[in-house]
């Protein structure tokens, strides 16, 4: 059984902000350290849908409507098509890397 502490945490939301608070932080070291990566956009990409998937449960958890959701969940799916589409038809000059 978990704590009445956690419970309140995942019931309000605010556990959703902590997640969203780390990929933000990833996404700054991304930022800083992309000439050292392989594929930083690809990075970014990955970072934006789980941004926008936490982005629609908090939404979803905070009452929002039902619009606030949809348009999260739009945002995820450009970024997860764009992210797949990169990974399946890769330019020749990202070929090898992922």
């Amino acid at each position: 059984m978990l704590p009445a502490w956690f419970d309140r945490l995942v019931i309000s939301g605010d556990i959703v902000l902590i997640a969203s608070a780390v990929i933000v932080v990833e996404a700054v070291l991304i930022a800083l350290f992309r000439k050292r990566l392989r594929a930083p956009m690809k990075l970014l990409l990955t970072l934006g849908a789980g941004f926008a998937l936490l982005g629609a449960l908090h939404a979803a958890l905070s009452g929002a409507g039902t619009v606030s959701i949809v348009v999260w969940l739009l945002f995820a799916l450009t970024c997860h098509t764009l992210d797949l589409t990169g990974r399946l038809f890769p330019k020749p000059q990202d070929s090898g890397r992922t």
